[in-house]
């Protein structure tokens, strides 16, 4: 009896270490992806969005908001990797700090993102949108702007029925 119960444990043990270590399914463990839209003189919309590496996605609707307060949903790896690909496309690590019009009461967005170990804040005031700026802002920032708003879909909390 002593036998068996001892054999019984060296085989889970011998089976046990021949499974492969549990590693993450993310593609980019350290994504952290934070859009943060403030006032204008008007009805701008104010609101922050949250993204977390595994698709989790947070919603803040501060004013001038279809819905004001917290909500919650998740993205798809597709859509991390959609994201991913337009924060490459703006060159977002390389861009300046903070890109500011000479015109006030425009709209401004603070778009944080930690990718692949570097984190990085650009402030970016000045436009109405990607068409009608003020500001000397690379167009892909603005691009990565509105990606963002896109993948998560955010104009069902934003935007007035």
């Amino acid at each position: 009896m002593i036998r068996l119960i001892l054999l019984s444990c060296i085989l889970l043990v011998a089976c046990s270490a021949s499974i492969p270590a549990r590693t993450s399914s993310l593609a980019y463990p350290d994504l952290l992806i934070s859009m943060r839209r403030d006032p204008c003189f008007g009805t701008c919309p104010i609101y922050n969005l949250t993204i977390y590496a595994n698709g989790k996605v947070e919603y803040e609707g501060l004013g001038y908001v279809k819905i004001e307060g917290n909500r919650k949903s998740t993205i798809s790896a597709d859509k991390i990797e959609e994201l991913v690909s337009a924060i490459d496309k703006a060159k977002f690590f390389s861009l300046e700090d903070q890109y500011v019009a000479g015109a006030t009461d425009l709209p401004a967005v603070t778009l944080s993102i930690t990718l692949n170990g570097k984190s990085k804040s650009v402030y970016h005031y000045g436009f109405l949108d990607c068409k009608g700026r003020f500001d000397d802002a690379p167009q892909e920032l603005c691009e990565l702007e509105d990606k963002i708003d896109e993948v998560v879909d955010s104009k069902r909390w934003i935007n007035p029925d």
